[in-house]
């Protein structure tokens, strides 16, 4: 597997913020909260409250339904050591929550009879010569990370070849050079150069580049005015919110726009509302952009599982069916959506830094926007598996997994020892699972990280909760039983497969 790039790898250090201490973070002051109430008027505790107690620049949320935004909340500095503060105009960078947007783009070309879900490689690119199981990858395949391709390529080398369209065609013709990581449609392997090739794909049979293709499908339609790609802002300038790093570092910051596809969207709340409000209503079979069938493609697991195009499927107790759910960041910022229709309700929220409480702080807001609603708790960072996990009926001392639907066991050795070692994170970072009078433990270990251990619990001899509940780890074996890799699963964001070090 390829080494991730310093953005993708700093996304997976943020996600184990709540279990793992990874230094300081942003020291931002805190601004005016502003809030649009579009109807019936309700108040949210204020947002510096938060801001204060995770140390993060800028927070932003809103509760949404299908009728449209219905409040928007936002507090804070558009730059760390600024007194700047965020409007509710401003853009924020929504990372890999931009994978549904993306997905909704291709439904529509599928609609046209553009593209099929079953359009594959070879068909689509028949000049790039891509044969085998490689030329057989389709369309449905790569959006939902089934395609077996590794998570990223070398996107800074691409990046510097040709035009953005070349660019991403470049991309696919790289394929020809690599072996697959699994056969098509076997395996999930989260992949941002997966949903790179399926905006490939999208250029190549409407001659139109990705940004034109969002701008005429998506944005336009949606009267999403401030939707665009990389970082927002004019450069040098205080006119929007700038990115912070996880040492808190203020920058003007995103991934080469190669990967727009996967995750370089901006846009303000408002134009997000929009765009979710629209997926709730495709959901609930009200009239919507797209056709009801092209909404039950986007919100389904088509290979088992739990990933649908550009969505994270669970159901937690909360929202009433299968809830919906994202979470993007660039390395620099961090978005999460959960999206509830059988419930009518999305709630979103933003924070302009990656520093390590941000995950947390969005965690709060999300909790505060949803005890506004009339949506019974536990919020959605709750039951995703943030805090400690409710204690559920199971036998004295077990302990539920974050969706209640296992329990902690006890693993002797000889089930425990396949999964220990070291497995290989990148740019000289390592997950290393080991065992302690007799209990299990998970370590992060690399250049300039703290030492901090955090206990497994076992819910099968493959399946393993991190310290309070906060993350999952899941061990794949090979044909021999050896353990090959372990995929980290955690809360609504995507999730990351790291080998094995041999």
């Amino acid at each position: 597997m390829k080494k991730m790039p310093l953005g993708f790898l700093a996304l997976f250090v943020a996600a184990f913020a709540e279990t793992i201490s990874l230094g300081d973070t942003a020291n931002g002051t805190g601004g005016t909260s502003a809030l649009a109430v579009p109807g019936e008027s309700k108040m949210l505790t204020p947002l510096e409250t938060i801001l204060q107690k995770y140390h993060v620049p800028a927070l932003g949320g809103a509760i949404v339904d299908s009728s449209g935004v219905k409040l928007i909340s936002i507090a804070g500095v558009r730059k760390s050591g600024e007194t700047v503060g965020v409007t509710i105009d401003d853009v924020w960078h929504l990372g890999s929550d931009t994978k549904a947007v993306t997905a909704t783009m291709i439904a529509e070309l599928v609609e046209q009879n553009k593209l099929s879900w079953d359009s594959n490689l070879a068909a689509i690119f028949p000049d790039l010569e891509l044969t085998g199981q490689t030329g057989e990858i389709t369309l449905l395949e790569l959006l939902t990370h089934r395609a077996g391709l590794p998570h990223d390529t070398d996107w800074g080398a691409i990046s510097k070849t040709g035009s953005l369209v070349e660019q991403r065609k470049a991309a696919v013709a790289k394929l020809a050079t690599i072996k697959l990581m699994s056969i098509p449609g076997a395996r999930y392997s989260y992949s941002n150069w997966g949903f790179v090739i399926a905006g490939s794909m999208a250029e190549q049979v409407t001659g139109k580049s990705y940004e034109e293709l969002m701008q005429t499908l998506i944005f336009g339609p949606m009267q999403m005015k401030k939707a665009g790609f990389g970082a927002g802002g004019t450069p040098g300038k205080l006119d929007e919110p700038w990115s912070h790093g996880p040492d808190g570092t203020p920058r003007q910051y995103d991934n080469p726009l190669v990967l727009a596809p996967a995750g370089c969207m901006h846009c303000s709340l408002e134009d997000w509302g929009k765009f979710i409000s629209d997926q709730l209503r495709g959901a609930e079979g009200k009239p919507a952009l797209l056709k009801p069938e092209s909404y039950t493609r986007l919100h389904s697991a088509p290979f088992g599982g739990t990933y649908a195009p550009g969505w994270t499927i669970t159901k937690p107790s909360w929202g009433g069916g299968d809830v919906l759910g994202h979470s993007g960041s660039n390395g620099f910022n961090w978005a999460v959506v959960s999206m509830a229709p059988a419930r009518d309700i999305a709630i979103l929220t933003v924070c302009n830094s990656a520093a390590p409480d941000a995950r947390a702080a969005c965690n709060e807001v999300a909790d505060q926007l949803l005890a506004l609603s009339s949506v019974p708790h536990p919020s959605p960072a709750q039951a995703s598996g943030a805090g400690e996990v409710q204690q559920k009926e199971a036998k004295s001392g077990a302990i539920p997994t974050a969706d209640g639907s296992a329990v902690e066991i006890k693993l002797d050795d000889a089930h425990s020892d396949p999964i220990f070692g070291d497995y290989t994170l990148g740019m000289g970072i390592k997950m290393v699972i080991s065992r302690e009078s007799g209990r299990l433990f998970m370590e992060i270990v690399g250049p300039g990280r703290p030492p901090q251990k955090n206990e497994l619990r076992a819910t099968s001899d493959t399946e393993f909760i991190v310290g309070k509940g906060g993350a999952r780890l899941s061990f794949v074996k090979g044909s021999d039983g050896k353990v090959t890799s372990v995929i980290l699963r955690q809360n609504a964001a995507p999730d990351q497969e790291f080998p094995k070090a041999q």
